[in-house]
């Protein structure tokens, strides 16, 4: 990974380092075994990852897993920059990802 990374980084003037970041952790997320393990990486469990992704886009990467249910995922407390962000399940859908 870290190749490929440098590889295209040296191919354009935009950073990729960031965008392979996302994906990391969009990874991360689809390899979980259940909606509460989210919070072994989120929040003061990151240790010293920074986070790129968003709440709202955590639930809907949680969203593309069927075997995840709906209300499992709303239900998580999810602080970013120090705010508990409410998102409701109807404002996001896979089709809006």
């Amino acid at each position: 990974m870290p190749a490929l990374v440098s590889h295209l980084s040296s191919m354009t003037q935009r950073t990729v380092r960031d965008k392979f970041a996302c994906l990391t952790q969009m990874a991360t997320i689809l390899n979980l075994e259940k909606v509460s393990e989210i919070l072994d990486f989120w929040g003061e469990n990151s240790g010293l990852m920074t986070w790129r992704l968003t709440p709202a886009e955590v639930r809907r990467v949680l969203g593309l897993r069927v075997d995840f249910k709906p209300e499992a995922i709303a239900a998580l407390k999810l602080i970013y920059s120090g705010l508990d962000v409410a998102i409701s399940q109807t404002q996001f859908t896979k089709a809006q990802f």
